[in-house]
């Protein structure tokens, strides 16, 4: 609302979510595409603050959709199609899962979980992942 309409111009597909942060936010389009700008602690990949940046499947995901995001001021969560879970941002209280207290500007892949992926949920230093089978991570 702020400045008025957002410019979707450079966004393709529709707006399914929206996710927005302390330094940045993040757009999830009914094609799997995320996008994002903002300053985010550098850990937008190629966006600058004012136009939107795609980060690219084939770089980023292994050519797979994304299908659900969470974000939070200090890190990113994202799932794709094939229930892969990605993260990245500030690893400080080990809230992005990867087994260290790294931080990182560029998703790296989860490889706690197996299974089918319900939602994800990014909190103050957190992240949860719950499962179709009811288990919680």
């Amino acid at each position: 609302m702020g400045w008025g309409k957002v410019d979707t111009r450079y966004i393709s597909g529709n707006i399914i979510d929206i996710q927005v942060g302390y330094y940045g936010t993040f757009i999830l389009t009914d094609d799997g595409q995320l996008y994002s700008w903002g300053t985010y602690y550098n850990l937008i990949g190629d966006s600058n603050i004012y136009t939107p940046s795609i980060y690219k499947r084939s770089e980023y995901f292994n050519n797979k959709k994304v299908r659900k995001i969470s974000i939070t001021h200090t890190h990113v969560v994202i799932v794709t199609e094939d229930d892969s879970v990605y993260t990245w941002g500030d690893g400080g209280h080990g809230e992005l899962g990867t087994g260290n207290t790294n931080a990182t500007s560029s998703p790296q892949k989860v490889n706690i979980i197996s299974g089918e992926v319900l939602d994800v949920f990014s909190g103050y230093h957190s992240t949860y992942i719950i499962m179709k089978n009811g288990d919680v991570y």
